[in-house]
């Protein structure tokens, strides 16, 4: 059994999967009802020490036109818990991606920004 011990005592989470990947969108016109998300795993629990959350990934939504905007979102993933109480440590959370949300009109790009 002691060995056993010793060995999980080495033991940490693994980190989140990747990044939330890159998403791409162009649309004439842009109806979002709901959410579009390129975010993070969260990183594993471990007994010494928790994984890491992956970044989140990249979003780029191009139009025509826009109806509705709806939530845009590329969040990094949370951090996974060391599970061993004040003698393990959490990992860390991922960074957050990057959305970029425009037009494109006449061949020219034009940020959207909030009114």
């Amino acid at each position: 059994m002691q060995e056993i011990q010793e060995e999980q005592d080495i033991i940490g989470g693994a980190g989140g999967n990747g990044t939330g990947g890159l998403l791409i969108v162009y649309a004439g016109t842009l109806q979002n009802n709901s959410n579009i998300t390129s975010n993070g795993s969260a990183g594993g629990s471990g007994f010494r020490a928790g994984g890491g959350g992956s970044g989140g990934g990249s979003v780029n939504v191009f139009y025509n036109t826009i109806e509705k905007f709806g939530t845009i979102t590329a969040n990094g993933g949370a951090a996974g818990i060391g599970t061993r109480n004040g003698e393990s440590a959490n990992g860390g959370a991922g960074g957050n991606g990057t959305v970029t949300v425009g037009s494109i009109a006449n061949g020219d790009f034009v940020e959207y920004t909030e009114e």
